[in-house]
């Protein structure tokens, strides 16, 4: 009688093992391609079967990266933090996969608004020689900025400059620049480099707009009136992509220069613009009303009053 034969634990250990890695392994190729593909949802349900299978740096990887460009920046970062968890596992002693690792997770709590940890996870992207430290350092200057620390962050800018070529990105870099120096109430010189921002990017409404807000600042109308105009003149004809807000938002200033001028007509005609543009900006209204005001116009103005009073009342609730 022919007995049965069993496999003992050890040689069932010993079968079933690659073939857990193979699984696994194959659903991070998988995953892998979706996500370069930029079919981030089934990346993530990719990459989550493979974490089912087996815990591993890889998969948290691709499964944070698409779920960063999903903009689901606290579920990026927790994935981004587990594959720092498992690194050592899948990857050994070999660190070039850690700068990227960091930089992202860096990049997450930057949209979070967690400015001091971002600044740790850029220095360590950046310790991790990241492959594009020109970006850590920008980003980090961006985190540093919005804490307040307008000459660190100048200092990051100025090396970011020095590892970036591209000449959009070098636009944006001057304009930030020029935003540490007017913060620090060196107008002057953030005026030189909102121009050299232009110089790199004549479509850079960004920087003639900020130009424009420091130079009202500043008591310099009429130039600040010549800035609006002109980021307005680039996003309506220059073929410059721009929210409704920000057109908004930059019709409101030039209403409130002409008002400040006592260009009391211009300013309506720019104000009517800017509620045309967004009708439910509730700041819009409120300055029509200071404007008829000032016109003595006093039923208009308390039409405004009360539509900014109602927009307002609406957006709380």
């Amino acid at each position: 009688m022919r007995h049965p034969v069993f496999m003992s634990a050890i040689t069932l250990l010993f079968f079933c093992q690659p073939m857990v890695a193979q699984e696994f392994d194959e659903l991070n190729d998988q995953a892998y391609k979706e996500r370069d593909n930029k079919n981030y949802k089934k990346a993530i349900e990719l990459s989550t079967q493979a974490i089912n299978k087996k815990a591993n740096a890889r998969s948290y990887i691709i499964r944070a990266d698409s779920r960063y460009e999903l903009d689901d920046y606290q579920v990026a970062m927790d994935d981004f933090s587990s594959a720092l968890t498992y690194y050592s596992d899948y990857y050994g002693s070999d660190n070039k996969e850690k700068g990227g690792i960091y930089y992202f997770r860096g990049r997450c709590r930057q949209k979070l608004n967690r400015y001091s940890d971002g600044i740790d996870d850029f220095n360590s992207a950046l310790s991790y020689n990241y492959s594009d430290p020109g970006y850590a350092y920008w980003n980090r200057g961006v985190c540093k900025y919005e804490l307040g620390k307008f000459k660190e962050a100048e200092d990051d800018y100025i090396k970011a400059i020095d590892k970036i070529s591209n000449s959009e990105d070098l636009s944006s870099l001057y304009e930030h620049r020029g935003d540490c120096q007017a913060r620090l109430g060196k107008y002057e010189e953030a005026y030189s480099l909102y121009a050299r921002a232009i110089s790199y990017d004549a479509k850079n409404y960004n920087a003639y707009w900020q130009r424009g807000h420091y130079k009202s600042e500043d008591g310099k109308y009429e130039d600040a009136l010549g800035d609006f105009d002109k980021a307005i003149e680039l996003v309506t004809t220059g073929g410059v992509s721009a929210s409704n807000n920000d057109l908004a938002i930059l019709y409101r200033n030039k209403a409130l220069m002409h008002k400040t001028l006592k260009q009391y007509n211009d300013a309506v005609a720019a104000i009517n613009k800017s509620a045309e543009v967004d009708p439910n900006m509730s700041k819009t209204y409120r300055v029509r009303g200071d404007i008829y005001q000032a016109m003595k116009k006093y039923d208009k103005a308390k039409a405004d009053y009360e539509n900014a009073v109602t927009l307002q009342t609406d957006t709380k609730i």
